[in-house]
């Protein structure tokens, strides 16, 4: 062994030294570099893994979401349609009452105006027949002088009345 040793000139001091340094390195960069490095990794995965787990349960939060979103949305369709139907129907209804309620009033106003022009015609009668009686009076008075009496001018009148 030693020949070989010396052949390939190998101090055995010089590996000792060699594996003393390459022990202390080993050891410093594991203390100070791999082991900080290995903890940061195995944090950074930790971190991966809730990010994806937390992914997972908000992709089913949002599945559940949107099909509770599509359900509310349907009734409120539902819902406003329901409502839109009975608006539809009230309207009719009240457009229904409100025609009937117009045509009274028409009705009424024609009957309140047929009972003034009655009145009116009425009233106009009897006007007429007083001038009428007045004007007979007159001209009985001028026809006969001054012979005429009352009961001769109320036949008169009544007389002239009956033929109009």
């Amino acid at each position: 062994m030693e020949q070989f040793a010396a052949t390939f000139h190998i101090d055995w001091q010089i590996i000792l030294a060699q594996a003393i340094n390459f022990a202390v390195v080993v050891f410093v960069l594991y203390r100070f570099a791999i082991k900080p490095l290995k903890k940061n990794l195995d944090e950074r995965k930790g971190v991966i893994e809730q990010g994806l787990t937390d992914a997972k349960a908000h992709r089913e939060l949002l599945a559940t979401a949107k099909h509770d979103y599509e359900k509310v949305l349907s009734d409120a369709r539902t819902e406003a349609d329901k409502i839109m139907k009975e608006v539809k129907k009230d309207a009719e209804k009240r457009r229904g009452e409100l025609l009937e309620q117009a045509q009274k009033e028409a009705l009424a106003l024609t009957q309140s105006a047929k009972k003034d022009l009655e009145a009116e015609k009425i009233k106009m009668l009897t006007d007429a027949k007083r001038e009428l009686a007045d004007m007979v009076i007159t001209a009985t008075g001028k026809v006969l002088g001054g012979a005429v009496t009352k009961e001769i001018d109320t036949k008169l009148v009544e007389d002239a009345v009956k033929h109009i």
